[in-house]
């Protein structure tokens, strides 16, 4: 698409990156070009790959053209604090759920856990069992069950 579109591809000192997916990806070279998103300017330098992927932004570009914005702390001061109360629960909020016909699960075997948090860990699953949100199991289930 660069070159299609006439841009000068100079030489990257990136050899390869890689995808979410663990995909690696060779780099031909790299593009500086001018951008404005949401009224924003800026320069972002794009690599330049041979294959045919989607386009993404890095993080710094992401919060330079204020894409995203990293909060230090959340308050709750400008939400209706009733929202908030309840197990789960979110009042009067619309959820919007997409379901995969007969989806196909890996099994896969259970996480450690390490020993500093094994009792913080237990104390909780203790809780949430005692709350009705689990329920222990001694066998795997295989689909057998379905939400509480």
């Amino acid at each position: 698409m660069a070159r299609k579109l006439g841009c000068k591809i100079t030489q990257s000192v990136t050899r390869k990156i890689v995808s979410f997916c663990d995909n690696k990806l060779d780099i031909v070279g790299e593009i500086n070009t001018h951008c404005k998103i949401k009224n924003v300017r800026g320069t972002i330098t794009f690599k330049i790959v041979e294959q045919d992927v989607t386009p993404i932004l890095g993080q710094d570009a992401c919060e330079k053209f204020k894409l995203i914005l990293r909060l230090d702390q959340i308050t709750t001061e400008k939400y209706n604090q009733d929202i908030f109360k309840g197990l789960g629960c979110l009042k009067q909020f619309t959820y919007d759920i997409d379901l995969i016909d007969n989806p196909q699960f890996e099994i896969r075997p259970a996480r450690k856990i390490p020993h500093a948090i094994r009792a913080e860990v237990k104390k909780e699953l203790e809780e949430m069992m005692k709350l009705g949100v689990i329920r222990p199991m001694t066998e795997p289930t295989l689909g057998k069950y379905r939400m509480l």
